[in-house]
């Protein structure tokens, strides 16, 4: 089976081709920065100690990142080929974790650059990559 992945920050469109079809399911990522409660001042009042909400902030972050990617990466059970195209980042965030999954050597993966489409300009894409 070929399968490519349309990918953001906020959602992940996996298209699985086979021969007769493409199949289409759309992953939200739930990763998005909120502004924590207590969140404001840099500093405490108790002379030079200094509050930094950034470690904390940024290890959520990570966290959901993380689980987004690993749910992305539970759809490519039987995949042999892949290609993941989109306009952010974290195309290349799926593909070094790819790259560090041992169960997924035998995986061909390519990486392009595309810009934003709805679903089924999503589709269409993959489709046209795998036929060259």
């Amino acid at each position: 089976m070929k399968t490519g992945i349309w990918i953001d920050t906020k959602k992940a469109v996996v298209v699985h081709i086979n021969a007769s079809e493409a199949k289409a399911k759309v992953i939200e990522s739930g990763v998005e920065l909120i502004r924590e409660e207590g969140e404001g001042k840099q500093f405490g009042r108790f002379g030079e100690q200094y509050i930094d909400h950034e470690k904390a902030k940024e290890s959520k972050l990570k966290k959901h990142v993380n689980d987004y990617l690993n749910e992305v990466v539970n759809e490519l059970k039987s995949t042999k080929d892949l290609v993941i195209f989109g306009p952010a980042h974290m195309k290349k965030e799926l593909h070094k974790k790819l790259s560090d999954d041992k169960s997924k050597t035998d995986l061909y993966v390519a990486v392009e650059t595309a810009d934003s489409m709805t679903d089924n300009q999503i589709i269409a894409w993959a489709k046209e990559y795998f036929k060259k």
